[in-house]
């Protein structure tokens, strides 16, 4: 009934007004966490109590999900929310390396904001708002194939899973 919860606000960050928009909370282990926010990607190290802001450096500040595979965190950003998409389709693919800094990878669909993840095995890949289906190898993102949306229905999620029998 919550009387035992403990309050994990994102605080310290004046100028980021939306922080209370949490689209997806990626839980790393035990104490690291990854939050998907509409103002912005946030990692805390020390299950909440503190929170760093992973997105400084870039224009693109609306994350509907981040995906962490072997210490690595994967995002797609975007400048603004899903209303915004079509308008301005500056979106980003983002890597961030054994706790270091955001960076901005190539994207073989920079138009496109990815909005779900999943792994086959050791592969990683990423569904968009538009229906591509992409896969991290060695040497980057790969465009593989679609899947079809409904044509008046925006993709804002795109949950993807893979069973291997």
């Amino acid at each position: 009934r919550g009387q035992t919860w403990t309050d994990r606000s994102i605080e310290g960050f004046d100028d980021v007004p939306h922080t209370e928009d949490i689209h997806h909370i990626e839980l790393v282990n035990k104490d690291t966490m990854v939050a998907s926010t509409g103002s912005g990607l946030f990692r805390s190290a020390d299950t909440g109590r503190t929170w760093e802001r992973l997105d400084t450096d870039h224009r693109q500040r609306y994350f509907r999900e981040a995906f962490v595979h072997k210490g690595t965190i994967y995002a797609g950003g975007a400048p603004g929310s899903s209303s915004t998409w079509g308008d301005d389709t500056d979106h980003a693919l983002f890597e961030c390396h054994d706790a270091g800094r955001l960076e901005r990878v190539s994207s073989p669909t920079p138009e496109e904001v990815i909005v779900g993840w999943c792994t086959i095995g050791d592969e990683i890949l990423a569904g968009t708002h538009r229906g591509t289906l992409l896969q991290r190898d060695s040497g980057g993102w790969e465009s593989i194939g679609r899947v079809i949306p409904n044509a008046s229905t925006p993709v804002r999620y795109l949950p993807l899973s893979w069973y291997a029998p």
